[in-house]
């Protein structure tokens, strides 16, 4: 295991013995607000914020030429949480790892615990795995909804958070590159996830023009 697995580990650990079970088998949708101390906390007892959408606006335009790099960061970063709390619900749900639960509730749990704190609907898409490459969409991206149309790919918090993710559980190095945005005027933002060398290309492709099928066949 290295470094980076075994840091995950003990953290998860660590979450796992502060997690006190619950009797519902759903994740909470909305936070405990005490609107006097002006802090809120979800069922567990992690503190919550707002994330506004002017807030993301704020953010993109304070990092400027920056703004995507950082982005793709910090989301690289949540979907690594997102793995540890992903975790814990499986063992809460169902008594087992969540690699041994079955596929289709722990990618259902995932999309609810997002759609649940306002991030949109995700869904996965494996039919290229044996190609070495993941499909993934996003609903109502709140990044997309925040930015306007930009006329390019925005949603570079939500790729590098489902980068973060899937890394996780392929417990190797993935990248992530968003191949269609609203904030490019389509109906959902569409990511593709691969080797580092293999999604290099992605940038150019989406620069000269190329749509979604025609860099899904390219790669």
């Amino acid at each position: 295991m290295d470094e980076d697995e075994s840091q995950l580990s003990r953290r998860l650990a660590a979450e796992l013995e502060t997690l006190a079970p619950r009797a519902s088998t759903r994740v909470p949708t909305s936070a405990q607000v005490d609107v006097t101390s002006g802090v809120w906390r979800r069922a567990g007892g992690e503190r919550t914020v707002l994330l506004t959408a002017s807030l993301l606006f704020g953010m993109r335009e304070g990092w400027g030429d920056e703004a995507a790099a950082r982005f793709y960061h910090c989301g690289r970063n949540w979907g690594q949480e997102l793995a540890l709390r992903l975790e814990a619900e499986a063992r809460r749900r169902f008594s087992s790892a969540a690699l041994e639960a079955p596929a289709e509730d722990m990618l259902r749990l995932c999309d609810e615990i997002l759609a649940g704190e306002g991030w949109g609907r995700l869904a996965f898409d494996f039919g290229r795995r044996e190609a070495g490459l993941v499909e993934a969409r996003i609903e109502n991206s709140a990044c997309a909804e925040s930015f306007g149309d930009l006329g390019r790919p925005g949603c570079h918090l939500y790729a590098g958070m489902l980068a973060g993710l899937v890394s996780v559980y392929a417990r190797r190095d993935l990248e992530a590159c968003e191949i269609a945005c609203r904030c490019a005027g389509a109906e959902r933002c569409h990511f593709v996830l691969g080797r580092a060398d293999r999604l290099q290309p992605v940038e150019t492709w989406l620069a000269d023009g190329c749509g979604p099928a025609q860099i899904l066949e390219r790669l």
